[in-house]
């Protein structure tokens, strides 16, 4: 999936795209160009689970593909979906603190 920001748009990338399996619709990698189009991360995802009924990436390795070779590397331990939030966690007050 190729994401481009709309024309005049203030963005810090040129363009996204993101890699998917086609069977399940999982996140594989997600790619972030310059204006220029030049390659300048990659987010690789893998160690896929199922959490709660989802298959979800446990692992998340982003590449600064113009540094080196540079890597933060996220590892989930554990991850739960369909959590309780109370409404007032949105109200505009308490989105303040």
């Amino acid at each position: 999936i190729r994401m481009d920001p709309q024309p005049g748009a203030p963005v810090v990338w040129g363009k996204m795209v993101v890699k998917i399996r086609k069977a399940d619709f999982m996140l594989i990698e997600q790619n972030y160009y310059s204006e220029k189009g030049t390659l300048m991360k990659a987010l690789h995802f893998s160690n896929y689970k199922t959490i709660d009924g989802h298959p979800y990436p446990m692992l998340w390795k982003m590449e600064s593909v113009t540094k080196g070779g540079n890597t933060t590397t996220i590892a989930l331990k554990t991850i739960s979906f369909n959590n309780a939030i109370p409404a007032e966690t949105f109200t505009e007050d308490h989105l303040r603190k």
